[in-house]
């Protein structure tokens, strides 16, 4: 895992402004790319810590979601000891192939910041016209999607 804190945002001034100084924020042109290209329909919010015998089901649970809808997956890792940054690295990879948009927050502190702040982070960062957050202990059952839609 990182030494340092890092995030990866797709082109969020009021996020830079509201997390300040004490995080180093770098963008993902490709995300930024993606998300100016395509307006998303539902940001998934999933606040993750110390979930790496989880990450795998539930990130696949969103994989195998059928719909018509534009998906970004917005995560934030606080303070993860365990092999869940790995998790998500090769889970971006594999729903971004799907056209899933991804993004991806790391924040190593000695003490995790919680649940609530960990949720917070990831809505700041998110783009979707209506979210659903979504627990990394849990997955999602088949055509959740478009179901709650």
């Amino acid at each position: 895992m990182a030494e340092t804190d890092q995030i990866t945002v797709r082109n969020s001034p009021k996020l830079r402004e509201k997390m300040g100084p004490e995080l180093d924020i770098s963008e993902s042109n490709e995300a930024n790319e993606r998300s100016n290209s395509k307006k998303i329909d539902v940001s998934v919010i999933i606040p993750v810590h110390n979930a790496g015998q989880w990450l795998d089901d539930c990130l696949d649970s969103i994989s195998r979601q059928q719909h018509t809808l534009n998906v970004e997956v917005s995560l934030f890792l606080d303070s993860c000891t365990d092999d869940s940054e790995r998790i998500v690295q090769d889970w971006t990879t594999k729903l971004t192939e799907q056209g899933y948009a991804v993004i991806t927050t790391v924040e190593n502190n000695e003490n995790p910041k919680g649940v609530g702040f960990a949720k917070n982070r990831s809505v700041e960062q998110s783009h979707g016209e209506f979210l659903c957050f979504l627990d990394s202990i849990n997955g999602f059952t088949r055509d959740t999607s478009s179901i709650t839609l």
